[in-house]
């Protein structure tokens, strides 16, 4: 009995210190998760630098922006708000409130997404079509709302961030769609990247997804199928003066009138598709 009154009392007495280890590991995610709900959607540079892991990993649309290392985000953080005014004017963002998805002892993964209100100017050719569904405001723009949706990922044990990746949600394939996911894109351009490769990837990025949700593959022949219609429906809409948010918005089209009419490169040779 006593030997057992020993082993309970030890046991009784492990679990104060397991409740102040506990406690103690918990205290670094809190504080970078206040950091977080403080700074967002843009962390200023020295707040962010102190919270994140120094191979932190960031991703936006998988493959169109990826970096890694705090010197890489906190760059992007301090760019974004200078950039969105930059080229999308009077933008207002509406950040919403940061919600912990999951936690346990390795990690704490953590959402927070914001909106971005802006005015576009549209393309030329696409006035008329804008027009006739009432969305168009005087002076040629069109009235946007884009959703970015961010998850960032916390060490359970060192409280420091390990990767934000980021998303765009609520996404329409329409005209107005089309523009203003063009428009925002654009001035989300890295630091680090020159904007005509930069308009290059943002345009064949939105082809490839708007293709692949009306149900067409993109992997076919490695993909080279995709890239050489892409390249020469691009070649073919600014030789004609295409605008973006048409050559976006018919980009589906002309694909599909290539591809399913006997091959990318075979139909290419048959001349143009797709009607605006």
């Amino acid at each position: 009995l006593p030997a057992a009154r020993r082993s309970r009392a030890a046991a009784r007495g492990l679990r104060p210190a397991c409740g102040a280890a506990a406690a103690a590991s918990a205290a670094p995610v809190e504080e970078t998760l206040a950091a977080l709900r403080a700074g967002l959607p843009f962390m200023g540079s020295e707040g962010l630098a102190a919270v994140c892991d120094a191979r932190v990993r960031y991703e936006f649309l998988g493959q169109l922006d990826k970096s890694s290392g705090v010197d890489d985000l906190v760059r992007r953080h301090a760019a974004w708000g200078g950039r969105l005014e930059e080229r999308l004017g009077d933008v207002e963002l509406e950040p919403g409130s940061l919600s912990v998805l999951r936690a346990d002892a390795r990690e704490v993964v953590a959402r927070q997404s914001y909106t971005a209100s802006f005015r576009a100017r549209v393309p030329p050719p696409a006035i008329a079509r804008l027009e006739e569904i009432g969305q168009l405001e005087p002076g040629g723009f069109l009235p946007c709302r884009i959703t970015v949706q961010s998850d960032f990922t916390i060490d359970g044990a060192t409280g420091k961030l390990l990767a934000q990746n980021d998303a765009l949600v609520d996404e329409a394939w329409d005209v107005p769609g089309t523009i203003a996911r063009t428009e925002f894109l654009l001035a989300r351009r890295p630091p680090s990247r020159d904007a005509v490769t930069w308009y290059w990837d943002v345009l064949r990025l939105q082809t490839r997804d708007e293709w692949s949700a009306a149900g067409y593959p993109t992997q076919d022949n490695g993909g080279k199928d995709f890239e050489f219609a892409f390249a020469s429906m691009i070649a073919r809409q600014f030789a004609i003066g295409g605008g973006i948010g048409i050559c976006i918005f018919a980009a589906s089209k002309v694909l599909k009138s290539i591809l399913l009419s006997g091959g990318a490169v075979g139909g290419l040779g048959g001349g143009g598709g797709g009607g605006f």
